[in-house]
């Protein structure tokens, strides 16, 4: 299995005193720019996929439509939205989720910092905390050679959306 953790494009700046719930805040135009570019250049290093999974959070769904639409051009990858890659989730439910998911396939999730630098983390190392960081539209790709458990993936890369960028134009 291979897994792209792709954490979303650059969204609205939370309101203090807004009645409007964190997970409605949607992508900025500048956000949506932005993921196009890293989408073309995540296809092209990537190629094929078998799905794209987000976090029910609008900025997660309106990066993973992009990510989608860029994916679609090498075939037709399923598209869900799953809770326990959500904000908040522990790194232990997304891989429980990822361990009924098919072995051979490689997928795309997006969610949300700092819970995919934990889950990054936890798939890699077995550990608890983060070892590193995602910038808004910075994605890894952690390979298995097995079901994904704790510790048995291995970091093939970790890049900024500006790499993406370069990789894309």
């Amino acid at each position: 299995m291979q897994i792209l953790l792709v954490r979303h494009g650059i969204a609205e700046d939370p309101e203090a005193g807004s009645p409007k719930p964190d997970s409605g805040r949607q992508l900025t135009k500048k956000g949506r720019k932005q993921m196009k570019l890293v989408a073309r250049g995540m296809r092209r290093i990537v190629g094929k996929v078998n799905m794209v999974a987000c976090s029910p959070y609008t900025r997660a769904v309106q990066t993973a439509e992009i990510l989608l639409k860029e994916f679609r051009k090498k075939g037709d990858p399923e598209f869900l939205i799953v809770d326990e890659i959500r904000s908040g989730v522990s790194p232990e439910d997304a891989t429980d989720w990822l361990a009924r998911q098919d072995p051979d396939a490689t997928l795309v999730l997006v969610g949300h910092e700092p819970d995919f630098s934990e889950l990054m983390s936890h798939l890699t190392s077995g550990g608890h905390g983060a070892y590193a960081r995602f910038s808004k539209a910075g994605a890894c790709l952690i390979s298995f050679g097995a079901t994904p458990s704790a510790g048995n993936g291995d970091l093939i890369w970790l890049l900024t959306p500006d790499v993406f960028g370069w990789l894309g134009v």
